[in-house]
C-alpha cells in the first residue's frame, strides 16, 4: 500500500514537471535528463515508470481524453443539452499546462483521438437525426465540424481565452446551426 502511494506520487511529480517544462519549450525538445533534474529524481526512477518522453506524453493524452469523455457522457446522461458549452468549459477549467500541451505542440493527434473517442456522443448533439444524410455524408459533416471546432478552440486558447466559454460555445453552436439549416433545406 505504501509503495503504491509513492509510485502515484512519483508519477504525478514527473507529469507535473513535464507540464511545467511545456511552458518553456515544445515536448519534442524536452529531454529525460532535464525532466529528471526538474523533478529531482534519477533517470532510473523515470525509466521505471516510462519508456521515454513519448510514453509519458501518451499517458497524459489518454488520461485527458478518458476524463473528458467521462465528463461529457455524464453530462449527457444527466439530461443536459448544451454539450458544446460544457466541452468549452472543460477546456477553460483545464489546467493551463494541459491546454499548452494540447494546443501549442502541434498536437492534432490529440484532437483526432478525442473526437474519435467521443464521436457517437458528439454526433447525437451535432447532427440532426431527421435529415436524410447517408452515413458517408454524416461522416463528412462530422469531420468538417470537428475540424472547424478544433480550429476555433485552438485560436481561443492561444489568444488567452479572453472571451467567455459561453461566447465561444454560442459561436460554435451558431456555425453548427447553419449546417443544420442547410441540411434541412437540402436534405
Amino acid at each position: 500500500m505504501r509503495s503504491d502511494r509513492r509510485v502515484r506520487y512519483t508519477k504525478q511529480l514527473i507529469k507535473d514537471m513535464f507540464l511545467e517544462l511545456l511552458l518553456e519549450k515544445p515536448s519534442h525538445k524536452i529531454t529525460v535528463k532535464e525532466l529528471c533534474e526538474r523533478a529531482d529524481i534519477n533517470r532510473t526512477t523515470f525509466y521505471s515508470h516510462y519508456e521515454g518522453i513519448y510514453s509519458l506524453a501518451e499517458e497524459l493524452e489518454m488520461e485527458s481524453i478518458a476524463e473528458i469523455k467521462q465528463r461529457l457522457l455524464q453530462y449527457s446522461i444527466d439530461g443536459n443539452n448544451n454539450t458544446t458549452l460544457y466541452f468549452v468549459k472543460i477546456l477553460q477549467e483545464n489546467h493551463p499546462y494541459s491546454n499548452k500541451y494540447i494546443f501549442c505542440n502541434d498536437n492534432s493527434k490529440y484532437f483526432t483521438r478525442l473526437f474519435s473517442e467521443c464521436k457517437d456522443l458528439i454526433l447525437s448533439h451535432w447532427i440532426t437525426r431527421q435529415s436524410k444524410m447517408t452515413p458517408a455524408q454524416q461522416e463528412w459533416l462530422y469531420t468538417f465540424l470537428a475540424s472547424g471546432c478544433t480550429g476555433v478552440l485552438r485560436t481561443w486558447v492561444m489568444g488567452g481565452m479572453k472571451e467567455s466559454a459561453e461566447e465561444v460555445a454560442d459561436f460554435i453552436n451558431q456555425l453548427i446551426a447553419c449546417y443544420d439549416t442547410f441540411l434541412k433545406v437540402n436534405g
